[in-house]
This record gives C-alpha cells, structure tokens and sequence, in this order.
C-alpha cells in the first residue's frame, strides 16, 4: 500500500513552485494520473531521464512539467537583440486548435512581407 504522495493516485496537478525540494519523494514517480507537476523557484539539482521515468514506469500520464529556475533546469538561452515586430493586420487567424488554462490557441498565417525585424 502506499503512503504519502503515492496514495494520492487520483492526483491529477501538482503545483509545488517556491519550494526548497532538493529531492522528489518518492510516491511522486508511482503516481499514474498526475498530468502537470510545476516545480518552479526550487533547490531541484536533477530531474530523471526519459529512459529512467520508461524504466521504472513512473508518471505515464505527465503531459506538461516545469522547473525553471531550479539547478535541474536547463539554461535559458538569451533572447536576440531585436525581435521581429508584426502587425496584428498582418496575422490571418485560422481555426482553433485547443484550449486550456492559459486561454485559446489557433492557427495562424502571417504574411511573409510582414515581418520588420527592428
């Protein structure tokens, strides 16, 4: 039977960003349902590989996982000098693909002699 995070199987997210976790416990990995795990502005030194989470089985539902700002995370590269700037006259919205809790995704079209890099 299992204790702690492991006896919460019908977990589906868990948002544990500002905590000092430098290691996960171990029920977290034989949760089956959890979808989203944000860990962000932690002490997290490592996260397990692909292959280590295939090999043990571990979290077949996690679709979305972020841990920025915790030493497990990769650097983020810098951003360019200058973005390119688009004019919302320019962009064709196309149908909607999906939703979540962030708000509506569709696909779009620019075009190509829209863009004015700055």
């Amino acid at each position: 039977m299992h204790t702690g995070f492991g006896a919460l199987t019908s977990l589906v997210k868990l948002q544990a960003s500002f905590n000092p976790l430098q290691h996960l416990p171990d029920g977290l990995f034989s949760l089956p349902r959890l979808e989203l795990f944000r860990l962000a502005v932690g002490q997290l030194p490592m996260w397990p590989t692909a292959a280590d989470l295939a090999a043990r089985r571990s979290l077949p539902s996690l679709a979305w996982c972020s841990l920025g700002h915790n030493p497990a995370a990769a650097p983020v590269p810098p951003l360019p000098a200058a973005l390119p700037r688009v004019r919302r006259a320019d962009l064709e919205v196309g149908t909607k693909l999906g939703q979540g809790a962030s708000g509506e995704v569709f696909k779009g079209k620019c075009s190509a002699d829209a863009v004015d890099c700055c």
